[in-house]
This record gives structure tokens, sequence and C-alpha cells, in this order.
């Protein structure tokens, strides 16, 4: 499961970057909120691991 969701998450950040829309700041927040969500659904599933 987390394989599946560092997968995910490298596949998302890797559309993220080549995306040509990163003009506004609503956008940025966006971005920056759903990375934190992965980030906070991967530390809970390693922590659910141990």
């Amino acid at each position: 499961m987390i394989v599946d969701s560092l997968s995910f998450s490298t596949a998302t950040f890797w559309a993220l970057a080549k995306s040509p829309i990163f003009v506004g700041k609503v956008l940025m927040l966006i971005v920056e909120n759903f990375v934190s969500e992965q980030l906070k659904l991967l530390k809970a599933s390693i922590c659910e691991i141990k």
C-alpha cells in the first residue's frame, strides 16, 4: 500500500510540475494543501504498519 501511495504521489507531483497553469496564488494554495494531505496519508500508513 505504501508503494502504491508513493507511486501515486510521484505521478501526481510530476503532472503538477509539468502543468503550465502555475500562475495563481489560489492554485498554489490548493497544491500546497494537496501535498500536505498526501504526506499526512503517507505518515498515517507508515505508523499503522509499525
